[in-house]
């Protein structure tokens, strides 16, 4: 688990059509904000 303010490790994730995202493509270009949930229709 991350703490608070920690630096996010890289990671790749699936994007909408069908591309890969790399956070450290992005990181020292951009603000990235990462926002997770739980998958829809699950219970909590």
């Amino acid at each position: 688990m991350l703490k608070p303010g920690t630096r996010a490790p890289d990671f790749e994730a699936p994007q909408h059509d069908g591309s890969a995202f790399h956070l450290s493509e992005w990181l020292g270009r951009r603000n990235v904000a990462l926002y997770f949930y739980l998958k829809d229709f699950t219970p909590g």
